[in-house]
């Protein structure tokens, strides 16, 4: 449910500088695919407030994650690089998918939270959540040939993040106060939705992205839940 940050960084953001890559892991991957495909940070803090989005996440149950992602899949389809980092459970091994190849159980398994719902089986290999091991894909951008990074990490003190190669501009935009608990990242609450994209607009609003970015690529990353 911490992806309501996301959104509100993301009206902040698109008022300063125009984004020209997503990448995102966990509910980012949701959020980047919708924002890749031309969708509005208004259209997306709207998908955010309805109650149906929190009906998506249902302990042990995969199905509505799984009619989400068929959903979403179709409705938009990227303007721009987008990809999504899950990770494969033969080996533990992070990868990377990107647009065109990403199809509606990427999106699943992106958000397939281990011990909470079940692996995705894609091509004969089964997946699951790649915020597991790369909670802030840096370095998926990077690989996409990003140079200047803006990074929305909503879950700072939880684990650590792959280091990036030397010489990337990274801006890391993260919760100037606690969003919540376990339960909280479960499960729609309107007062806590309001109250995420409302700190996600102020703590983004408070970093200059014009005066940060050198000519050449913008590009967005989000982080997990």
């Amino acid at each position: 449910m911490f992806g309501a940050y996301q959104a509100g960084a993301f009206k902040a953001i698109s008022g300063q500088i125009e984004i020209d890559m997503v990448v995102g892991a966990s509910a980012g991957a949701v959020n980047g695919w919708s924002i890749a495909g031309g969708c509005s940070a208004d259209e997306l803090i709207q998908n955010w407030r309805d109650p149906q989005t929190g009906k998506a996440l249902k302990l042990f149950d995969a199905a509505p994650l799984r009619e989400m992602a068929e959903r979403l899949h179709s409705r938009y389809t990227p303007r721009i690089p987008f990809g999504l980092v899950v990770l494969q459970l033969a080996g533990l091994k992070t990868c990377l998918v990107q647009h065109p190849d990403i199809r509606p159980a990427h999106l699943h398994a992106a958000c397939s939270i281990p011990f909470v719902l079940p692996t995705v089986k894609i091509g004969g290999k089964r997946y699951l959540d790649g915020g597991v091991f790369a909670k802030l894909p840096v370095f998926a951008a990077v690989e996409m040939g990003a140079t200047r990074v803006i990074a929305i990490d909503v879950l700072p003190d939880f684990g650590a993040w792959r280091k990036h190669p030397p010489g990337i501009n990274l801006t890391v935009i993260k919760p100037s106060e606690r969003l919540g608990g376990m339960r909280d990242l479960f499960y729609w609450k309107r007062d806590s939705i309001e109250r995420w994209i409302a700190l996600g607009i102020d703590d983004a609003s408070k970093i200059q992205l014009i005066d940060a970015v050198p000519s050449g690529s913008l590009n967005a990353t989000n982080s997990p839940e």
